[in-house]
Protein backbone atom coordinates (compact mmCIF):
# COMPACT_ATOMS: atom_id res chain seq x y z
CA UNK A 1 0.00 0.00 0.00
CA UNK A 2 1.53 3.42 -0.62
CA UNK A 3 2.08 5.76 2.68
CA UNK A 4 1.18 9.53 1.75
CA UNK A 5 3.31 10.37 4.92
CA UNK A 6 6.59 10.21 2.44
CA UNK A 7 5.32 12.60 0.24
CA UNK A 8 4.29 16.57 0.48
CA UNK A 9 0.60 16.67 1.15
CA UNK A 10 -1.45 18.74 -0.76
CA UNK A 11 -4.76 18.86 0.75
CA UNK A 12 -5.15 18.81 4.23
CA UNK A 13 -8.62 18.86 6.20
CA UNK A 14 -7.76 19.14 9.69
CA UNK A 15 -9.16 19.47 13.23
CA UNK A 16 -13.26 19.62 11.73
CA UNK A 17 -16.50 18.22 13.09
CA UNK A 18 -17.94 17.01 10.62
CA UNK A 19 -21.38 15.77 11.41
CA UNK A 20 -25.44 15.32 9.91
CA UNK A 21 -24.26 15.20 6.17
CA UNK A 22 -24.99 12.54 3.72
CA UNK A 23 -28.44 10.84 4.39
CA UNK A 24 -29.25 9.65 0.86
CA UNK A 25 -27.84 6.96 -1.62
CA UNK A 26 -24.16 6.84 -1.19
CA UNK A 27 -23.19 10.04 0.80
CA UNK A 28 -20.59 10.38 3.16
CA UNK A 29 -19.18 13.08 5.73
CA UNK A 30 -15.85 13.48 3.68
CA UNK A 31 -15.82 12.10 0.45
CA UNK A 32 -12.23 11.57 -1.18
CA UNK A 33 -11.95 10.51 -4.49
CA UNK A 34 -8.86 10.77 -6.67
CA UNK A 35 -10.34 10.54 -10.16
CA UNK A 36 -9.36 13.91 -11.54
CA UNK A 37 -5.77 14.71 -10.58
CA UNK A 38 -2.61 12.54 -10.59
CA UNK A 39 -0.35 14.20 -8.29
CA UNK A 40 -2.81 15.89 -5.29
CA UNK A 41 -1.85 13.59 -1.89
CA UNK A 42 -4.73 14.17 0.95
CA UNK A 43 -4.52 14.30 4.45
CA UNK A 44 -7.17 13.81 6.93
CA UNK A 45 -6.49 14.16 10.24
CA UNK A 46 -7.85 15.41 14.29
CA UNK A 47 -11.32 15.07 13.10
CA UNK A 48 -14.49 14.06 14.73
CA UNK A 49 -16.83 12.46 11.82
CA UNK A 50 -20.05 11.92 13.04
CA UNK A 51 -23.67 11.32 12.55
CA UNK A 52 -23.19 11.06 8.52
CA UNK A 53 -24.44 8.36 6.11
CA UNK A 54 -21.03 7.17 5.73
CA UNK A 55 -18.41 8.76 8.11
CA UNK A 56 -15.48 8.78 5.16
CA UNK A 57 -15.70 7.56 1.37
CA UNK A 58 -12.25 7.04 -0.14
CA UNK A 59 -12.68 6.28 -3.52
CA UNK A 60 -11.07 6.24 -6.98
CA UNK A 61 -7.27 5.68 -5.70
CA UNK A 62 -7.24 8.50 -3.50
CA UNK A 63 -3.96 8.91 -1.82
CA UNK A 64 -5.08 9.28 1.68
CA UNK A 65 -3.45 9.55 5.08
CA UNK A 66 -6.44 8.98 7.15
CA UNK A 67 -5.24 9.33 11.13
CA UNK A 68 -6.35 10.33 14.05
CA UNK A 69 -10.01 11.00 13.33
CA UNK A 70 -12.85 9.94 15.44
CA UNK A 71 -15.68 8.39 13.30
CA UNK A 72 -18.88 7.26 15.30
CA UNK A 73 -22.62 6.77 14.84
CA UNK A 74 -22.95 6.61 11.01
CA UNK A 75 -25.86 5.24 9.79
CA UNK A 76 -24.20 2.87 7.42
CA UNK A 77 -20.30 2.41 7.36
CA UNK A 78 -17.82 4.51 9.15
CA UNK A 79 -15.08 4.30 6.55
CA UNK A 80 -15.32 2.86 3.36
CA UNK A 81 -12.40 2.08 1.15
CA UNK A 82 -13.44 1.11 -2.63
CA UNK A 83 -10.67 1.32 -5.67
CA UNK A 84 -7.92 3.29 -3.24
CA UNK A 85 -4.74 2.05 -1.25
CA UNK A 86 -4.69 4.41 2.01
CA UNK A 87 -2.95 4.85 5.16
CA UNK A 88 -5.26 3.72 8.02
CA UNK A 89 -4.16 4.74 11.18
CA UNK A 90 -4.29 5.93 15.24
CA UNK A 91 -8.71 6.36 14.57
CA UNK A 92 -11.15 5.56 17.03
CA UNK A 93 -13.95 3.82 14.67
CA UNK A 94 -16.71 3.22 16.74
CA UNK A 95 -20.84 2.85 16.71
CA UNK A 96 -21.50 2.42 13.38
CA UNK A 97 -24.79 0.69 11.85
CA UNK A 98 -23.32 -1.19 9.47
CA UNK A 99 -19.38 -1.86 9.99
CA UNK A 100 -16.81 0.45 11.12
CA UNK A 101 -14.44 -0.06 8.04
CA UNK A 102 -15.48 -1.76 4.59
CA UNK A 103 -13.04 -2.41 2.22
CA UNK A 104 -13.57 -2.90 -1.59
CA UNK A 105 -11.11 -3.24 -4.27
CA UNK A 106 -8.66 -2.23 -1.45
CA UNK A 107 -4.59 -3.04 -0.80
CA UNK A 108 -4.77 -0.41 2.60
CA UNK A 109 -3.09 -0.17 5.69
CA UNK A 110 -5.12 -0.10 8.29
CA UNK A 111 -2.93 0.15 11.70
CA UNK A 112 -3.10 1.15 15.49
CA UNK A 113 -6.91 2.02 15.31
CA UNK A 114 -9.54 1.07 17.67
CA UNK A 115 -12.51 -0.71 16.19
CA UNK A 116 -15.02 -1.14 18.64
CA UNK A 117 -19.34 -1.88 18.60
CA UNK A 118 -19.86 -1.41 15.32
CA UNK A 119 -22.31 -3.32 12.95
CA UNK A 120 -25.97 -2.84 14.75
CA UNK A 121 -27.96 -3.86 11.42
CA UNK A 122 -27.33 -6.11 8.60
CA UNK A 123 -25.15 -8.99 7.40
CA UNK A 124 -22.75 -7.24 6.80
CA UNK A 125 -22.32 -6.29 10.68
CA UNK A 126 -18.30 -6.31 11.45
CA UNK A 127 -15.66 -4.22 12.56
CA UNK A 128 -13.71 -4.67 9.59
CA UNK A 129 -15.00 -5.93 6.43
CA UNK A 130 -12.42 -7.25 3.70
CA UNK A 131 -14.48 -7.96 0.05
CA UNK A 132 -14.14 -8.05 -3.33
CA UNK A 133 -10.61 -8.46 -4.28
CA UNK A 134 -9.18 -6.29 -1.35
CA UNK A 135 -5.89 -7.24 0.11
CA UNK A 136 -5.31 -4.95 3.03
CA UNK A 137 -2.53 -4.96 5.69
CA UNK A 138 -4.49 -5.24 8.97
CA UNK A 139 -1.86 -4.87 12.25
CA UNK A 140 -2.02 -3.55 15.52
CA UNK A 141 -5.53 -2.58 16.19
CA UNK A 142 -7.83 -3.18 19.27
CA UNK A 143 -10.88 -5.06 17.54
CA UNK A 144 -13.77 -5.67 19.86
CA UNK A 145 -17.24 -5.71 20.77
CA UNK A 146 -18.37 -6.16 17.54
CA UNK A 147 -21.85 -7.39 16.55
CA UNK A 148 -21.20 -10.74 15.06
CA UNK A 149 -17.50 -10.70 13.53
CA UNK A 150 -14.02 -8.19 14.48
CA UNK A 151 -13.01 -9.32 11.39
CA UNK A 152 -14.71 -10.87 8.08
CA UNK A 153 -12.61 -11.92 5.36
CA UNK A 154 -14.77 -13.02 1.74
CA UNK A 155 -13.68 -14.99 -0.97
CA UNK A 156 -11.29 -13.64 -3.45
CA UNK A 157 -9.11 -11.66 -0.70
CA UNK A 158 -5.93 -12.28 0.56
CA UNK A 159 -5.30 -9.86 3.69
CA UNK A 160 -2.55 -10.00 5.95
CA UNK A 161 -3.98 -9.89 9.23
CA UNK A 162 -1.00 -9.74 11.59
CA UNK A 163 -0.44 -8.41 15.46
CA UNK A 164 -3.85 -7.50 16.18
CA UNK A 165 -5.72 -7.52 19.47
CA UNK A 166 -9.41 -9.36 18.39
CA UNK A 167 -11.48 -9.82 21.60
CA UNK A 168 -15.10 -10.03 22.72
CA UNK A 169 -17.00 -10.03 19.59
CA UNK A 170 -20.45 -11.31 19.16
CA UNK A 171 -19.92 -14.17 17.25
CA UNK A 172 -16.79 -14.93 14.95
CA UNK A 173 -13.43 -12.80 15.59
CA UNK A 174 -11.66 -13.44 12.53
CA UNK A 175 -14.03 -15.14 9.77
CA UNK A 176 -13.17 -16.59 6.67
CA UNK A 177 -15.24 -17.36 3.76
CA UNK A 178 -13.33 -18.81 0.89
Amino acid sequence: SSDPVKHAVDTLVDNCTIQNNGHYGGSAGIYADHTYSTTKICRISNCTIRDNEHGAYINSNAPVLFENNTLFNSTIRGLWIRLADPTVRLNNITKNKENGIFLEQSNALIERNSITSNGQVSQLAAGIYVYYYSNPVIQNNFIGQNTDTGVHIRPQCAPSVKGNNITSNTNNGIKLNY
